[in-house]
């Protein structure tokens, strides 16, 4: 009898777990289906201003380039309306950093045709380029949405900068001098040519701006920059350099209720590295960035 009093006593306790299992999963599915509902009734109440607006489409996939006041870059966008007046933006874009105030200069030893004689960068000693993967907002400052309008929105964003450095190399010509003294002739017979990045022990040659031939380096050796190496030496040295940034702009967009993006864009970016960045040997380093854009974009909405 007690065993049976036992085993009644578990099968009660089972019966009262089962209840309240059942009840937890109930109500857990319950506020499931509340919060699906209550999503859905803002994405409709969402779709349903938009109509009433003439918007009919809800996310837009943008691609463009900037033209920088010191490089360009390339983007890609993602935009999804969360408001009637306000968009979600995500963004990511590859960049290269151009000094346009740097000097370009050109070597030419002797009796070399200038027409022939390349140039290179005087004083840049690396080259900076990366990703910037980024955060942030778009809101309408106009309410002009007629086909063939054109509406200003005030862009906003933040995010990382995925930065490297490399190398920029120089062929190095190496070699002897001999004079005819006879024809007041110089000879310069070269015996290397190397591909090599800046260094304390090729400064005099890589800063060298003598235009008498090429600078004597010992009694018996002289040396010239012959000009630029292959843009692909130097990968294997590059030198990751992460950072943040933060995007600031008023973009103009033609025609935004069609499905064709057509969108020009002005603002002010900001990069900030880890580390100042030795770009040029004779420049200030610094690990700050601030540059005025100039954008254009052609997307798709859907």
């Amino acid at each position: 009898m007690g065993l049976f009093f036992t085993e009644m006593k578990l099968l009660k306790r089972f019966f009262v777990l089962f209840c309240l299992i059942s009840i937890g999963s109930e109500s857990i599915a319950s506020d499931s289906t509340k919060t699906s509902s209550i999503r859905k009734i803002k994405r409709d109440a969402l779709k349903m201003q938009l109509e009433l607006k003439g918007v009919v489409l809800m996310t837009e996939n943008n691609f463009g380039g900037r033209i920088h006041s010191n490089g360009f870059s390339l983007f890609y966008e993602n935009l999804k309306f969360i408001t009637v007046n306000k968009k979600r933006l995500w963004q990511a874009d590859f960049y290269y950093h151009i000094d346009y105030k740097e000097k370009t200069t050109t070597f030419i030893p002797f009796n070399l045709n200038p027409d022939i004689a390349p140039t290179y960068q005087y004083g840049r000693q690396n080259e900076l380029f990366g990703f910037r993967l980024n955060y942030g907002f778009k809101k309408e400052l106009s309410d002009k949405m007629e086909k063939n309008g054109v509406k200003v929105a005030l862009v906003y964003s933040a995010g990382i900068t995925l930065g490297f450095l490399k190398p920029y190399n120089l062929l190095i010509s190496r070699g002897t001098v001999t004079i005819d003294t006879s024809k007041n002739l110089a000879f310069y017979d070269e015996t290397s040519l190397r591909e090599e990045s800046y260094s304390e022990e090729n400064a005099n040659i890589f800063l060298y701006e003598g235009k008498n031939g090429p600078i004597q380096i010992s009694k018996d050796e002289y040396a010239f920059v012959r000009g630029p190496s292959n843009f692909l030496k130097g990968f294997g040295e590059l030198q990751f350099v992460p950072g943040i940034n933060a995007k600031f702009g008023f973009n103009f967009d033609w025609g935004p209720t069609g499905e064709i993006v057509k969108e020009m864009e002005v603002g002010v970016m900001l990069d900030i590295y880890n580390k100042p960045m030795p770009l040029y040997v004779n420049n200030p380093n610094s690990p700050f960035f601030m540059t005025f854009y100039l954008a254009v974009g052609i997307g798709k909405r859907k």
